[in-house]
């Protein structure tokens, strides 16, 4: 299920549509991997700054990955301005 919250962002649940959501990001926005400039590891979370190649350019990004049973039990992601 993917939930739309406009501005807020969205909540994509379930495997079906995680793979259906990140397959979209791979296709038509990801470009390519430029460099990781802070990450952070936790007990039970990964927390990262890095800068990717978009179809729009350049960009800062940040995920924070919080484990559980060492699989990602949740993922929150965004653009850094």
């Amino acid at each position: 299920m993917i939930l739309m919250l406009g501005s807020e962002g969205q909540v994509v649940t379930g495997k079906a549509a995680l793979k259906q959501q990140f397959g979209m990001y791979l296709e038509k926005v990801y470009r390519g991997f430029q460099s990781l400039e802070k990450i952070g590891f936790y007990e039970d979370s990964i927390c990262l700054e890095a800068t990717i190649n978009t179809t729009e350019g350049v960009v800062r990004v940040w995920d924070a990955l919080y484990m559980k049973d060492d699989k990602i039990y949740r993922h929150f992601s965004g653009v850094m301005q």
